[in-house]
């Protein structure tokens, strides 16, 4: 990447209907997903009929909820959570009703100076286009300068699914760092030609088969805006 990341998370959010309580260290272990010594280190894990929460130590977590599942890592291979979430819902529990899935990507990474942070703001949302206003918001003074705080971009796409959307967001993070967070959103609201609503194992197949390029997808934009707040509009000059 153009720039070393201050911090690079992966996360697999499904939604549909789950039952926390199975979600244990130990079931996972059972199911042959995860080791014995995995989940014998596991620190307070939260396990209840509503909520189940734990972090293994080698970096990825696991949330559940009634209606909510998420997995996320922070280490290499990202795919290991992938394969997990498809194990679960299309082989262990395979009639699970799943309403959507979403893979997303969150990236922080700082900035050399306040300068590349407000040009980058400046290229992704001008001000010229605010006119009067717009003017006023620039100040050589950091603590009146104005700007953007927050961007997000949608993708409708059908390409590869009934219903979905790729969703960017750009933001400001903390201490002069850049937040970039990307949702590769599967929806299953109405019902797919040969694939039944309950029929959680189809959906994953459909997650085996676009993870990687997501991915891919999501790296791509995120570096983009590294370049883009290291070279300002010359990057724009160079990929067009």
């Amino acid at each position: 990447m153009e720039i070393h990341p201050k911090s690079y998370s992966v996360s697999i959010i499904v939604r549909g209907s789950f039952n926390p309580s199975i979600f244990q260290p130990w079931w996972l272990v059972h199911q042959g997903l995860v080791t014995g010594e995995e989940a014998e280190v596991i620190d307070s894990p939260v396990i209840s009929q509503k909520l189940a929460k734990f972090t293994f130590p080698d970096g990825f977590a696991v949330k559940v909820e009634p209606h909510y599942y998420q997995i996320s890592t922070q280490v290499t291979p990202f795919v290991r959570i992938s394969d997990l979430t498809q194990k679960i819902f299309g082989q262990i529990l395979a009639e699970t009703p799943i309403t959507a899935f979403g893979i997303n990507l969150e990236v922080e990474f700082p900035l050399t100076s306040d300068e590349n942070r407000n040009r980058l703001g400046k290229l992704l949302a001008p001000q010229a286009v605010w006119g009067k206003w717009g003017e006023s918001l620039d100040s050589e003074d950091l603590a009146t300068r104005g700007g953007m705080i927050h961007i997000a971009m949608k993708e409708v796409v059908r390409s590869n699914r009934e219903n979905g959307y790729f969703r960017v967001e750009v933001r400001p993070g903390s201490d002069e760092t850049i937040i970039v967070l990307t949702n590769d959103h599967f929806d299953f609201g109405t019902p797919w030609t040969n694939v039944e609503k309950g029929d959680s194992a189809a959906k994953m197949l459909i997650m085996r088969k676009e993870f990687d390029d997501s991915l891919k997808k999501s790296e791509s934009l995120v570096d983009h805006i590294m370049h883009l707040a290291q070279h300002g509009e010359e990057t724009l000059r160079e990929r067009t």
